[in-house]
Parts: C-alpha cells; sequence; structure tokens
C-alpha cells in the first residue's frame, strides 16, 4: 500500500503537532516494511530512504500545499493519504484515493482569543473541510471528539479514537553516570520542577511563576522548557520582576535529544496549561515515572494515571498546597497505565484504519 502524509509538521514543527506526526509516521514506517509512505513537503532536505519517500516541490507555487499537491497525490498512486493536523487539500479527489485526518483540538473555536481573527477562521475552513471529506476522522481523544461535536456537524461513524505515544527516547531509562553529568552541564544544583511547554500565553506560565513565588521554597527550583511563543519575553520579564532569577530557570528551543534526560532529572512535574487536545508532555512524565500535578481538564483526567494529582483551574492556594504535597513524592510506576500508549499498539491501531 502507498501512504502518503502531509509532511510540513514532520520536518518543521518542534513541539506537539511535530511530535505526533514523528512519532507516528516513524512507527508506521518500521512496524510495516512492506508499506511505502510517502512525505509530501515544499521544503525540506532530507533524503528518501528504505520504504520513506520525500515528496518536496520547492519551486511549486505558494498554495502547493493547499491545493497542488492533489496532482501529484495521483502520480504517485496514493492508496490513502493523511492529513496530520487538522486538514486536507482543497480541490477534486479521485475516488480510489481515500483520505485520512487527524484532528488534536479546536481550541481556536473554545478559546478564540487566544489567536488572531485571521488564524481562527482559517483554521475554521480547514477544519470544517477534513471533516467534510475525510474517509475517516482520527480524533487524538474522547475529549477532542466532544469539542468537536460541539462546533461542528460531521458523520460520527466514521470517527476513531486513536491516543498519541511519545518519543522512543522517553521509554529508555538513563544511566545515573548520564543524569549526573547532565545535570553539572546545567547547572541544576538542587531538585526541581519541571514544565515543559511551548512559551504560549494558553500554557499558563505567568500562573505557575507567581505560585512558584508564594510556594517560598529555598531547597527546590522551576524549570520551564518550551519552543519560543507569544508568552515567551512576558515571562522572562516576569521572572525578573519577582527576584526569581535564581530560583526559575528558563531554557528555550532545548534539545530534543536531552529532553529525557531533564524528565528523569526532575523531582516532579507541573502541567497547569489552561486547555489542550491531548498534551504528549503529560504521556512523557508518566514514561518518566514522575510525580505528576496537572490541571484539572477533562482531557488530562481521560489520559492521565490515577496517581496524578489534579489543582483546581485559576485557584492559585489549591496549585500551592498540592505542589507542597507533589515535592513530597518520589518516583511513580506507570508501567501498566501507559500500555495503551505504546506506538506498536498506535501504530497498528492507525494501519487498520488505512486498511479498512
Amino acid at each position: 500500500m502507498n501512504i502518503g502524509f502531509d509532511a510540513k509538521r514532520y520536518f518543521h514543527n518542534k513541539s506537539g503537532l511535530g511530535n505526533y506526526s514523528r512519532d507516528l509516521v516513524d512507527s508506521l514506517i518500521h512496524n510495516f516494511p512492506n508499506d511505502q509512505f510517502f512525505l509530501f513537503d515544499k521544503s525540506t532536505q532530507e533524503q528518501s530512504n528504505s520504504n520513506r519517500h520525500i515528496v518536496s516541490h520547492s519551486k511549486k507555487s505558494p498554495l502547493w500545499r493547499e491545493h497542488g499537491i492533489i496532482k501529484d497525490i495521483k502520480q504517485l498512486d496514493i492508496n490513502v493519504y493523511h492529513g496530520l493536523s487538522n486538514e486536507l487539500p482543497f480541490g477534486k479527489w479521485p475516488q480510489n484515493i481515500k483520505r485520512v485526518v487527524t484532528i488534536h483540538d479546536v481550541i481556536f473555536k473554545t478559546h478564540p482569543e487566544k489567536y488572531s481573527y485571521i488564524d481562527r477562521n482559517i483554521y475554521d475552513i480547514k477544519t470544517k473541510h477534513a471533516l467534510q471529506y475525510a474517509d475517516s476522522i482520527i480524533a487524538t481523544s474522547e475529549f477532542t471528539l466532544k469539542q468537536m461535536t460541539d462546533f461542528y456537524m460531521f458523520d460520527k461513524n466514521k470517527v476513531k479514537i486513536v491516543y498519541q505515544t511519545c518519543a522512543d527516547q522517553f521509554w529508555t531509562k538513563q544511566t545515573q553516570n548520564n543524569l549526573d553529568n547532565f545535570k553539572i552541564k546545567y547547572q541544576l544544583t538542587k531538585p526541581f520542577l519541571l514544565y515543559v511547554s511551548s512559551f504560549n500565553q494558553r500554557k499558563n506560565h505567568k500562573f505557575l511563576i507567581q505560585a512558584f513565588k508564594k510556594l517560598n521554597r529555598n531547597d527546590i527550583q522551576l524549570v520551564l522548557v518550551g519552543q519560543k511563543g507569544d508568552a515567551y519575553i512576558e515571562t522572562i520579564k516576569l521572572v525578573k520582576q519577582l527576584d526569581l532569577s535564581e530560583k526559575v530557570l528558563i531554557f528555550p528551543n532545548f534539545n530534543q535529544l536531552e529532553l529525557p534526560l531533564l524528565y528523569q532529572s526532575a523531582q516532579a512535574f507541573v502541567y497547569p496549561s489552561l486547555t489542550e487536545g491531548f498534551g504528549i508532555p503529560l504521556l512523557e512524565a508518566m514514561v518518566s515515572g514522575l510525580p505528576i500535578l496537572a490541571t484539572d481538564l477533562m482531557v488530562f483526567r481521560e489520559i492521565a494515571s490515577t496517581e496524578v494529582h489534579f489543582f483546581e483551574l485559576d485557584n492559585e492556594s489549591d496549585l500551592i498546597n498540592k505542589l507542597n504535597l507533589l515535592l513530597e513524592q518520589t518516583t511513580i510506576d506507570y508501567s501498566k497505565h501507559i500500555l495503551k500508549f505504546n506506538k506498536n499498539e498506535i501504530a497498528n491501531q492507525v494501519m487498520k484504519i488505512y486498511k479498512s
């Protein structure tokens, strides 16, 4: 079978959507060597190998990904095309080419204030089109499906819930020597709370930092890691204003290969995000065995183990009290719970959808 993917985020996005694309596609390529996988992107410099084929057209029109790509899909005899992030190309599709789309969230509908007028309308048009024309729809959680149903009309019989996984590197236990050297390299001299998330407004860094200030613990640090976003400068300024430069360490654009070392060096993980469609860092923290405190969101309740703690949204005193409880815990064994997020299980579920 020839399977095509919208690979823009596979190659160019270093956070959630990119991680989802890479984790899923790489697992499929590895688990199904007799199938052929075609990654469509205009500007990648990566090369084809084995059963992974790169389809790159740097000289194509700016709208190639949204429209012209269908011509290339036809020429390559693609059987199934998978839009990995809420969209499918516009245009007339041959009946024999089946279309799959993954819907991660509709946050642009639930929290429109977090997006510009133009962006949220573009996302709305693309999502509506994808839901209408997909032969099969993958929702990354029951919560995402509920949100989709709240805002869009579509055939719910087309929907399958398939959870996400996280990269192989997080499932590997690091040696104590590697962890010690890592802490020295980044001057992590005290036990620390970890939050991994892009620096965007909805990720709620400001709320966490203000609560951490009132926690008033000199024996603990807070480490913030993620891609720079619209809240990055504001976060830097707040840390300075609150005189927390020695206690709050910020690492933007952190080396992805070292993230497992960071997780496994942490004392605990905190996830104060205002809204998510899934939340890969929550899974990464469970795989790493960390005590976890997260916002009491429906999607986090769906994904998390019973050992995970929750605090009330916008309740600072609850967050502070729960942080103190969190810091008393040690490593937790989530091994049974995380089986359903195993990459091979998820790859098999998605391949089953393709074959159907």
